[in-house]
């Protein structure tokens, strides 16, 4: 692949060799070349003359767009800093004007020297009148007048490519500042007097030449008239590029009636149209901005409002629940008190289990406040745990031991470790924790189920884990199961009751306590919940020391 400054250079010659052979054609009509050998003479040192100043040109166009080249060879690596695209970009912004004043300046001078050099080599051939300076300065005011017209729109774009390119990674680091060359207005101003200019010192010269013969007009003639479409050729191809890619943009914000994701338009140069589509990417982004902001709200409100709903969903499913789990063991207390009201009426004896059944639904009822108001300290922050040296072990002997006379037809099973565990913690929630989850674990296991509480250490820590064998909970309901008042929705599940306030307590104790606890379950199969504990290694105990007595001898 040839390089940047090859294929300019490249472009530069196919526009400049032509041109600058006719050129010479028609200004050698111009001058008196009485002999053969003056016009030998002439096409020797134009040869010469124009030969140096395209080398010129392509040594200087090749220093130009050095940094351009550098851009193209680093980018997309570490090295593609912001000073090398900055550079880069202005370099690119800059060339078609540097170029076009070099060419027309190489030119001129090339044009005025050629017939100088020729008057002090054949003095008595080329003779240099008023006539002949004349026509030397119209021809120089015509050939300089046609290549700005072609140089500059040639370069800008030929290279729009690469400045479309520059512009839109600039402006992704923030590096987009654009110098103000020349207004478009100015620059269209000067095209058009260029090309008013140039024919009309054309068709002077073939006037005002020493002979000016059919041939001499043609030429003439021709001259300008391939020059005229080539150069509103280029002049089209400058401007339609960055109108065609504003046009492009708009269409595609009136496509989606949306500016997301519409792409910035490229500066490719920093004139007037330039200056309109780094407005319309400046509108882009704070449009785009505006939307973003009112998708975020938007979204905001739709989660605030499902929230709420939620929480209404919960309210009303909370009242549900809770006044019948309420009415139940009411229910139950009031018949048992009419039954042992009647029996104290006939002046019987009260039977013992109608006691015991009414303890144990004051003590359900104590329960569920007790429940309700731990839920109101954990939202306040106000739960306390006295902390304390706690053997673990024994403490679950003792929930154990408290549940077998309330479930008799279970399977209550404790596996302990060799050695005591102990666990710096508040003895009376850790036992509201236990109680919990083997609370949960005999009422969904089945009539005659096993349910297995297991204690073991490891690496410094306690893990105490439940197992049963009763309905599961899905997996998919793992993330809500600690919220509150959640309940597992599965058929068996709901037709158990509760508030669904044990776990959310059980886990906000636990982590309370510096643990965690995790489930693992299977429909149908059962669950098992793990409670980890940072276990205390050693257990320091207060020793009472008796008051000092001082000595006989000391006061």
């Amino acid at each position: 692949m040839r390089k940047l400054w090859t294929r300019r250079s490249i472009d530069c010659l196919v526009i400049g060799i032509p041109f600058e052979i006719l050129t010479a054609i028609c200004y050698a009509k111009l001058l008196p070349l009485s002999a053969w050998q003056a016009t030998e003479a002439y096409v020797a040192v134009a040869l010469v003359i124009f030969s140096c100043e395209e080398l010129l040109l392509v040594l200087l166009l090749r220093w130009a767009l050095q940094p351009v080249e550098r851009w193209q060879s680093v980018r997309g690596t570490r090295d593609e800093t912001d000073a090398v695209i900055h550079q880069a970009l202005v370099r690119a912004y800059y060339i078609p004007r540097w170029f076009t004043v070099m060419w027309i300046g190489s030119w001129a001078l090339a044009l005025s020297s050629l017939v100088a050099v020729l008057a002090l080599l054949l003095p008595e051939r080329v003779s240099l009148g008023e006539r002949e300076l004349l026509l030397t300065g119209l021809i120089v005011l015509a050939t300089c007048s046609a290549k700005a017209v072609v140089a500059a729109p040639l370069f800008i774009w030929r290279l729009a490519p690469t400045t479309r390119e520059l512009s839109l990674v600039a402006r992704q680091r923030n590096l987009l500042s654009l110098p103000r060359l020349i207004s478009f207005r100015k620059r269209l101003l000067i095209f058009t007097s260029c090309l008013a200019l140039t024919p009309t010192c054309w068709m002077a010269c073939a006037f005002l030449a020493p002979s000016p013969t059919p041939g001499t007009m043609f030429l003439f003639t021709f001259t300008a008239l391939v020059w005229a479409p080539m150069s509103a050729f280029l002049v089209t191809k400058a401007v339609s590029g960055q109108v065609n890619a504003i046009r492009k943009a708009v269409d595609r914000v009136v496509e989606r009636s949306s500016t997301l994701n519409v792409g910035y338009i490229p500066v490719q140069q920093p004139d007037t149209l330039g200056d309109l589509a780094e407005g319309i990417n400046c509108m882009v982004d704070q449009l785009n901005a505006s939307a973003r902001a009112n998708q975020a709200q938007l979204v905001e409100l739709d989660r605030l409002y499902r929230q709420a709903s939620e929480a209404l969903r919960l309210r009303d499913e909370f009242l549900l629940v809770a006044s019948h789990e309420l009415r139940t063991p009411l229910t139950s207390l009031s018949l048992t008190l009419e039954a042992m009201e009647r029996k104290h009426q006939s002046g019987r004896e009260t039977p013992r289990e109608h006691l015991q059944r009414a303890r144990r639904k004051v003590t359900c009822l104590i329960g569920l406040v007790d429940d309700l108001l731990d839920v109101g300290r954990i939202q306040r922050g106000h739960l306390e745990l006295q902390q304390a040296p706690v053997t673990l072990g024994s403490l679950l002997a003792e929930v154990i031991a408290s549940f077998r006379p309330l479930s008799p037809r279970h399977h209550l099973t404790l596996e302990l470790p060799q050695g005591e565990v102990f666990v710096k913690g508040d003895e009376a929630r850790l036992t509201q924790v236990f109680n919990n989850l083997l609370d949960n674990a005999i009422k969904y296991s089945p009539e005659g189920g096993a349910v297995r509480v297991k204690l073991t250490r490891d690496e410094g820590e306690a893990r105490v884990s439940v197992s049963d064998e009763g309905v599961g909970i899905p997996a998919e309901q793992f993330p809500e199961l600690f919220e509150r008042f959640f309940r597992a929705r599965t058929t068996l599940a709901t037709s158990f009751g509760g508030l669904g306030l044990g776990l959310y307590i059980t886990r906000n104790l636990v982590e309370r306590h510096g643990g965690r606890i995790d489930v693992q379950s299977e429909v149908g199969r059962g669950t098992t919940f793990a409670v980890t504990l940072p276990e205390l290694r050693e257990t320091h105990r207060e020793v009472a020391f008796p008051p000092r007595q001082e000595a006989p001898g000391e006061m």
